[in-house]
C-alpha cells in the first residue's frame, strides 16, 4: 500500500511538471496558427452534453476534456489514475480478496468549474444519481451491482458489490457510456433529464464549458485551478460541421486546426491538406451492422445468415474503406487479450443467400421481390447523414440485396437524432438494420451489447437479442477475476454471436486525426481521442 502511494505521488508530480512545461518558442509558427487555441470537429452534431445522458463517442471525448474521472485510459489504452491517486487492483489490495469491496483514495485540493471543493459526496452522489429509476441515464451495467457507497472522509470512498464485477474498475465514473461524476451542489434536488446543467455542465477537468451554441459549435476555456496544472491551450472551440467535405474544405481554408475520427473516404485529402500531419492510431471500434430482432422478419436467423451472405466485407473494406481498417469477424477489438481470431465469418455467397430465403418461406414475386404470407421482402436501413462511407456501403448493400430477392431502403439521421437517448431512432427501435461503429472501452465485456439486461433503452443492447447461454457466459465472466477463465467464456461468446448473427462485424477501425502540424502532444488512443489534453500546446 505504501509502495503505490509513493507511486502514484510521483506520477502526480510527473504530470504536473509536464503540463506546466511549455514547448520552446520555434518561430515556425504558422501564419494562420492562433497562438493558445485549439479549433477542431469529429463531424458530428451533439444530443447534450451530460455524460450520463448520451451515447455519442463525441460526447465522451468533450467530457474527458471537461469532467473529470477517476481514472482514464491513456494513449496505450491503459487505466491510469485521475482523480483517484491509485487504480485499483487486487494486487493493491484496493479490491478486496473476494472482489466485492472496492476502495477509491481521491486527490486533495480539486475543486469543481465554480469553485466547490470536490469529496468523496459526489461519488456518492454521482452513484445515487445513476441508479435513481427516474432518470434516462443512457447505461446502468455495473452500476446496478452496487449494493452501497461509503465515504467515511472526504477522500475515500468504498464500493460494496452485490458480487464480484470484474470490469468494474473501466467502467465506475470513467469516459464510458452512462458513466461520470456529476456535482452534488449543483444537482440535488433538480430533475437530471430536463436540468440546465445538460447544455452547460460543470465538471472537474482541465477545460470547462464556456458556451454550446447548438447546431454551431462548444467553446470550452482552460481551467486554471485544475489539479494536474495550468493547462498550455487557453481555448478550444468545437465545431459543429456533419458534411466530411466541408470539414476538409475548413482545414485547407484554416478554419479548424483539427479533424478527428475521419471518414475513411476523406483520409487521403486530409492527409494531403498543407500544413497539417495526420496520426493513424488502432482503436477499439468496430464497423458493424445491428439487426433488430424485435422485427419479425429478422426474428428468423435463416433470414439474417441469408443477409450476412449478401454482405460484401471484404469489398466494403478495401474499396469504400480504402483499405483503413482491418477485416474482423468478431465485436471484441483484436488487440484484446479476449480476442479470438478463429471466430467463424459468413463468406459472402449469394447462391447461399437465395438457398436459406428459399428455404426460410420467402419465395421470389413476379416484381423481383421475395414475398411470404402476403408481406414482401422490404428492409430499411438506418444510418448517419454525412459519411460517403457509409452512402456507398448501402448502396453496395442495396444492389447485393436486389440479387436476392429483397428491398432496402436506406435513411440517414443526424448523429444526435440516430443515437439520441432515450427515444432516439436506435434506442426507440425504429429500425431494420442499422450501420455504424462502436466504441469499446479499457475492458472487453460485451454485456452492454448483447446482454438481456441492456436492451435498448436499458442499455446499448440496439439488437434486442437476448440468449440464456450467452447470458450465463457473461455473467461468468464478470464475476471471477481470472483472466484465462473470462478468456474462454468470450471466445465462446464469439463463437455463439457468430452463430446467431444479432449484428455483423465489419471491420476493426483505424482511427485517423488531421491536425494543424504546429500543435505537439495530441496523443489520441484507442478510446478517446485527446488523452493529454492539459499538455497539448501550439
Amino acid at each position: 500500500m505504501k509502495a503505490v502511494a509513493r507511486g502514484a505521488a510521483l506520477l502526480t508530480c510527473v504530470l504536473i511538471v509536464a503540463a506546466c512545461l511549455r514547448a520552446a518558442p520555434s518561430g515556425t509558427r504558422h501564419a494562420w496558427t492562433r497562438a493558445g487555441e485549439l479549433s477542431w470537429t469529429e463531424g458530428e452534431d451533439i444530443d447534450n452534453l451530460n455524460p450520463l445522458l448520451t451515447t455519442e463517442i463525441l460526447v465522451t471525448d468533450l467530457s474527458a476534456l471537461t469532467q473529470g474521472y477517476l481514472v482514464l485510459p491513456n494513449a496505450a489504452g491503459t487505466l491510469v489514475p485521475s482523480l483517484a491517486v491509485a487504480v485499483p487492483t487486487q494486487a493493491n489490495h484496493l479490491i478486496s480478496a473476494d472482489g466485492k469491496t472496492i476502495v477509491y483514495t481521491l486527490r486533495h485540493g480539486v475543486v469543481w468549474h465554480d469553485g466547490a471543493p470536490f469529496t468523496s459526496a459526489d461519488v456518492a452522489f454521482s452513484v445515487a444519481t445513476i441508479l435513481d429509476p427516474r432518470f434516462n441515464v443512457a447505461n446502468r451495467l455495473g452500476f446496478d451491482d452496487i449494493t452501497s457507497v461509503g465515504t467515511p472522509d472526504p477522500y475515500t470512498v468504498v464500493v460494496h458489490l452485490r458480487e464480484p464485477y470484474a470490469p468494474f474498475v473501466s467502467l465506475f465514473l470513467t469516459p464510458h457510456v452512462g458513466s461520470g461524476i456529476v456535482p452534488a451542489h449543483v444537482l440535488r434536488g433538480q430533475d437530471l433529464n430536463h436540468a440546465a446543467y445538460n447544455g452547460l455542465p460543470v465538471g472537474l477537468g482541465p477545460f470547462r464549458y464556456v458556451r454550446w451554441s447548438r447546431g454551431n459549435d462548444v467553446e470550452l476555456a482552460a481551467f486554471d485551478r485544475w489539479w494536474g496544472g495550468r493547462p498550455q491551450l487557453r481555448r478550444i472551440t468545437y465545431r459543429i460541421i456533419p458534411d466530411a467535405t466541408a470539414a476538409i474544405n475548413q482545414l485547407r481554408t484554416h478554419e479548424l486546426d483539427g479533424f478527428a475520427r475521419i471518414p475513411n473516404e476523406e483520409y487521403p485529402s486530409a492527409k494531403a491538406v498543407a500544413g497539417t500531419r495526420t496520426l493513424d492510431f488502432p482503436t477499439t471500434s468496430f464497423d458493424h451492422i445491428d439487426f433488430n430482432l424485435q422485427r419479425p422478419i429478422l426474428g428468423d436467423r435463416r433470414v439474417r445468415e441469408a443477409l450476412a451472405h449478401a454482405i460484401d466485407r471484404q469489398t466494403i473494406l478495401q474499396k469504400i474503406d480504402r483499405g483503413s481498417g482491418a477485416l474482423s469477424c468478431s465485436p471484441v477489438p483484436p488487440g484484446s487479450w479476449a480476442y479470438d481470431a478463429r471466430t467463424p465469418c459468413v463468406p459472402f455467397d449469394l447462391a447461399a443467400a437465395n438457398r436459406l430465403l428459399d428455404a426460410s418461406g420467402w419465395k421470389m414475386g413476379r416484381s423481383g421481390i421475395r414475398e411470404k404470407n402476403g408481406h414482401a421482402l422490404r428492409l430499411t436501413l438506418v444510418s448517419t447523414v454525412g459519411n460517403l462511407t457509409r452512402l456507398e456501403a448501402a448502396v453496395l448493400m442495396q444492389s447485393s440485396f436486389a440479387k436476392i430477392g429483397v428491398e432496402l431502403a436506406y435513411r440517414r439521421y443526424p448523429a444526435n437524432e440516430l443515437f439520441a437517448h432515450p427515444d432516439g431512432i436506435l434506442a426507440s427501435g425504429k429500425f431494420d438494420l442499422a450501420l455504424y461503429q462502436w466504441y469499446w472501452g479499457v475492458d472487453p465485456d460485451l454485456s452492454d451489447l448483447y446482454s438481456c439486461a441492456a436492451v435498448s433503452p436499458r442499455g446499448q443492447n440496439e439488437s434486442r437479442y437476448c440468449n440464456p447461454e450467452v447470458e450465463r457466459l457473461l455473467h461468468d465472466a464478470l464475476v471471477h477475476y481470472d483472466r484465462a477463465r473470462r478468456r474462454a467464456d468470450y471466445v465462446r461468446i464469439q463463437e455463439v454471436l457468430a452463430h446467431d448473427l444479432p449484428s455483423i462485424t465489419l471491420s476493426a477501425v483505424t482511427g485517423h486525426f488531421t491536425i494543424n502540424s504546429d500543435f505537439h502532444n495530441v496523443n489520441p488512443g484507442p478510446t478517446l481521442i485527446l488523452t493529454t489534453p492539459a499538455r497539448i500546446s501550439n
